[in-house]
């Protein structure tokens, strides 16, 4: 990733005094796909916006909900990292605090787009993962946020505290490494 990923963007960014509220669409899955099962939520990514159908009432409806992007099925862990957590890692290496908070139902992709693909192969292949800068490959957003922020680090010899917290609530319940 280098220090290039490290520059907030321009144009839809707004600051880093507010919130930005992004929504990724996952794929079907296989089993869905097998299924017959058809895509409830549409994601128009130019008008930044994803629409959901619904049927209540033996109607069809539609909702549409506006966000600051929008990535859709195709889009690749590289491109939400540096759209949506790159310009925090900036953030924080000029001292100030960021979150980065995904949200939704079980199997809407939480866990993919924060960890990446396979979370154990990744524990396991830690320091590997930590170097793989290529942009490729599944790791999500903490993996790639902690290789990028300590690779800034690690380029300008600075010595610095750096404090993490991962917090995971699953069924109401609350779950902390550590």
């Amino acid at each position: 990733l280098g220090l290039g990923c490290l520059e907030p963007g321009t144009g839809w960014w707004k600051s880093m005094e507010t919130i930005n509220v992004f929504a990724r669409i996952r794929p079907l899955s296989a089993r869905e796909t097998a299924e017959g099962e058809e895509r409830a939520v549409v994601a128009k990514v130019k008008e930044s916006t994803v629409s959901v159908s619904t049927c209540y009432g033996g109607g069809d409806n539609e909702r549409a909900f506006r966000f600051e992007r929008v990535f859709n099925e195709s889009a690749t862990q590289a491109e939400v990292f540096g759209v949506a957590c790159a310009p925090l890692v900036a953030c924080v290496l000029k001292g100030q605090n960021a979150s980065i908070l995904t949200y939704g139902q079980t199997g809407t992709g939480k866990t993919h787009t924060m960890l990446g693909h396979d979370v154990w192969a990744l524990a396991a292949e830690c320091e590997r993962a930590a170097v793989d800068r290529s942009g490729e490959g599944t790791r999500g957003l903490i993996p790639r946020a902690m290789a990028c922020l300590f690779g800034a680090l690690r380029q300008a010899r600075a010595q610095a505290v750096v404090k993490v917290t991962y917090v995971e609530i699953y069924n109401g319940v609350h779950f902390s490494p550590g």
